[in-house]
C-alpha cells in the first residue's frame, strides 16, 4: 500500500524562486496533477523496474515538453525556473521521472548558448515542439567516445556504447556528443531518431533506485548520421579562452540535480509525515499517547526540516546566481562565472549530505513498521543513494575550497 501524499504547500516552502507569475502558478498546478498520477504506482513501477513509459506519456500529454521551448518556436516559452520548480514537485514523488523530464528540458532547451552557431539547434527545438518528441541523453562523458567515421556526402557513421542514457529508452529523439574526428579535442552536438534499428537500448538497468529514470544502457552499430543531422559545435570540454557566456549552460544542468535532492527531501519529509500522524505508535517511555507528542520524534522533524529549509535557502540564491549570469549576455567575465559556479557547487554539497541524511533520518521518526517493504518509505533514500553517486560531491568541495582559499578559478566542464 503506497502513501498518499500531502500537497507539497504543506511544507510552506513556495516552489518557484524569484518573482512567480500567473503563469508559473498555472504551471505548477500542472506538474501536481501529473505527480498526483504518478504517486498513484509509484511503489509498484519502481518494483517493476520497467522502462517509464507511460509516466513519459504523462508528461506529453501534460504539455510539460515543451515547457521551456520559446514561444517563437512552438513552445510555451516559460523560464527555467518554473521548469526547475515542475522537476522538484514531480521528484517529491518519483525523482526517476523527474529526471526523464530534467533531461528532457535540458537537452531540448539549454544548449544553444553553448554553440558558436546554433541555427541547427533552434531548428531542432522547434520540430521537438511541433511533433511533442521526448527528448533523451546518450549519457556520461565518463564513458569511451562515440566514434564517427565518415561515410561520403558529408554524413558520418556512429558506433560505441553508452553505459546508461538517461531517458533514451523512452525518447523520441535523442541528442548525441562525439569527439570530432578531425583531432581537435571539439565535442560535436548531433541529434539521433530512437526508432532507428541502428540503436540497441540494452536490458541492463538494474539498479539500487532511480529506477524510473529509462537509464538503459545504449549501443549504435554504424547509425548514419545525415549532414543536417549535426546540430553544432560546442568546441572543447575544458578551454580556459572560451568565451564564459558559452560555458554556463552546465551550470543550469547542476541545478538541475540540486532541484531533483530538493524535491527527494521535501518528499520524504512529507510521506513520513503523513505515516507519522497515522501510523506511527509513541515510544513506550515517552509518556504521551500520540506520536505526534513524542519529544523523540519532535526533535528528529525539527531537525530535518531545518536542514532542508536551509538547503531551500542556498538553492535560492545558487539559482538567481545562474540566472544573472545569463543576463550579462557577452559581457561576462571570467570570475563572474566562477562565483556562480562556485555557489552551485556549494549548494550541490549541502543538497546532497541533506537528501542522504533526511531520507535515512526519517525512519528514526516513523519506526520499526515502517521499514516495510509495503510502505515504500525506502524509495526516497535508494533513488537518492544512486542519483548522488553520479558526480562525486568530493570535487564540489574541493572546488569550493580552492576558490575561497587560493583564489582558483574552476575551469568550465562538463561537470562545473
Amino acid at each position: 500500500m503506497s502513501i498518499t501524499l500531502p500537497e507539497r504547500a504543506a511544507l510552506d516552502i513556495p516552489t518557484v524562486a524569484g518573482h512567480a507569475t500567473h503563469d508559473d502558478d498555472e504551471w505548477l498546478r500542472v506538474a501536481q496533477r501529473v505527480a498526483d498520477q504518478l504517486a498513484v504506482d509509484a511503489i509498484e513501477r519502481d518494483r517493476a523496474g520497467d522502462p517509464p513509459h507511460r509516466p513519459a506519456q504523462l508528461l506529453r500529454d501534460a504539455g510539460l515538453l515543451r515547457l521551456i521551448i520559446p514561444t517563437e518556436r512552438g513552445g510555451h516559452g516559460r523560464p527555467f525556473r518554473t521548469a526547475l520548480a515542475v522537476v522538484r514537485q514531480l521528484a517529491q514523488v518519483d525523482s526517476g521521472v523527474a529526471r526523464v523530464l530534467a533531461y528532457h528540458l535540458n537537452f531540448s532547451g539549454r544548449l544553444a548558448g553553448g554553440l558558436a552557431d546554433p541555427a541547427r539547434y533552434l531548428d531542432f527545438q522547434r520540430r521537438v515542439a511541433e511533433h511533442e518528441w521526448l527528448v533523451g541523453s546518450t549519457g556520461s562523458p565518463q564513458d569511451d567516445e562515440l566514434t564517427l567515421t565518415p561515410d561520403g556526402d558529408g554524413a558520418w557513421l556512429v558506433n560505441g556504447v553508452k553505459s546508461f542514457a538517461t531517458a533514451a529508452v523512452v525518447a523520441d529523439r535523442i541528442v548525441g556528443f562525439a569527439l570530432a574526428p578531425d583531432g581537435s579535442g571539439d565535442r560535436w552536438l548531433f541529434e539521433l531518431d530512437a526508432t532507428r534499428p541502428e540503436l540497441t537500448f540494452l536490458d541492463d538497468w538494474d539498479v539500487l533506485g532511480q529506477r524510473q529514470s529509462g537509464s538503459n544502457g545504449l549501443e549504435l552499430r554504424d547509425y548514419r548520421l545525415a549532414p543536417e543531422d549535426l546540430l553544432g559545435n560546442i568546441g572543447l570540454d575544458e578551454d580556459p579562452d572560451k568565451p564564459a557566456h558559452r560555458t554556463i549552460d552546465v551550470l543550469s544542468f547542476q541545478l538541475v540535480f540540486i532541484h531533483l535532492y530538493l524535491g527527494i527531501s521535501e518528499g520524504a519529509l512529507l510521506a513520513a509525515r503523513e505515516y507519522t500522524r497515522t501510523r506511527t505508535r509513541p515510544w513506550i517511555h515517552s509518556g504521551v499517547e500520540d506520536a505526534t507528542e513524542d519529544p523523540a520524534i519532535l526533535r528528529i522533524y525539527g531537525e530535518l526540516v531545518s536542514r532542508v529549509q536551509a538547503l531551500r535557502a542556498i538553492v535560492d540564491r545558487a539559482q538567481e546566481a545562474v540566472a544573472a549570469l545569463y543576463e550579462r549576455g557577452v559581457e561576462l567575465t571570467a570570475r563572474e562565472r566562477a562565483e556562480a559556479a562556485t555557489l552551485g557547487a556549494a549548494a550541490k554539497v549541502i543538497a546532497t549530505q541533506t537528501v542522504l541524511e533526511v531520507t535515512s533520518r526519517v525512519f528514526e521518526a516513523t519506526g520499526a513498521r515502517s521499514a516495510k517493504r509495503s510502505v515504500g518509505l525506502d524509495l526516497y533514500w535508494r533513488n537518492a543513494r544512486t542519483d548522488t553517486l553520479h558526480s562525486p560531491v568530493a570535487w564540489k568541495i574541493d572546488e569550493v575550497g580552492r576558490f575561497f582559499l587560493n583564489d582558483t578559478l574552476p575551469t568550465p566542464s562538463a561537470y562545473r
